[in-house]
């Protein structure tokens, strides 16, 4: 009877330090989850995308570019080569519209400018609906980096000129590149909070090659020059 008692007493201890260690363990999953979440800027629950949608669905539209951003396979990029067609739309309709060159020029660098300062917000609240950082669907922020760097180069280069489609292949593939290494303040870019994270290191490649066609042009290197 008292070896009964002692086993009993004996389970029970065991029993208790069992119960104690699982919900420690649980205690400790769940304050690693809560670190994981708050340093990636997860603002809820995971949720689908139709639901997110339909809290948001200018936001979810905008931040992933009318649905560019849900096609299969490399989701950056189609963002990227989606913007190619826009941009020359622009273009052409500008011209269409008997515009001056100079009014085209600033459809084109408004529409960069623009598709940021949208993305910003827009893509924010679609990664906090969605319960993810930075979801892949994503795009506009290739949006705005690649329309930087072709309002750029059609400012200085002629659209007539034998190279120009060679130069917006050359810009595309380039600020894939510096979309994927991420190089230096890029990468610093990336690591800020919200949609300014999920925009801005896009912003900075596709300012780099902005930045890089404007010196071209100015130098008159490699067939460009200041356009007439």
């Amino acid at each position: 009877m008292h070896g009964d008692n002692a086993i009993g007493r004996r389970g029970r201890g065991v029993g208790t330090n069992d119960t104690k260690w699982r919900r420690a363990n649980a205690a400790g999953r769940k304050e690693r989850l809560d670190i994981r979440t708050k340093d990636a800027g997860f603002q809820g629950a995971f949720r689908s995308w139709l639901e997110v949608f339909s809290r948001a669905p200018v936001s979810v539209a905008l931040s992933t570019w009318f649905g560019v951003g849900f096609l299969p396979g490399p989701t950056g990029t189609w963002g990227s080569l989606a913007t190619i067609p826009f941009v020359e739309a622009i273009h052409i309709l500008a011209g269409v519209a008997g515009l001056p060159r100079g009014g085209a020029l600033a459809l084109l660098w408004g529409f960069a400018v623009l598709s940021a300062v949208l993305g910003i917000p827009a893509s924010g609240r679609t990664a906090r609906l969605r319960g993810v950082s930075d979801p892949s669907e994503i795009v506009i922020d290739e949006v705005a980096g690649q329309s930087l760097a072709l309002a750029s180069l059609y400012t200085f280069l002629s659209h007539e000129s034998p190279l120009f489609w060679g130069a917006v292949g050359f810009a595309f593939f380039s600020f894939r590149v510096l979309d994927v290494v991420k190089p230096g303040p890029i990468g610093w870019l990336e690591r800020l909070a919200g949609g300014y994270g999920v925009v801005l290191d896009d912003v900075a490649s596709g300012a780099v090659l902005a930045l890089l066609f404007a010196v071209l042009g100015a130098f008159g290197l490699l067939g460009f020059g200041w356009p007439a």
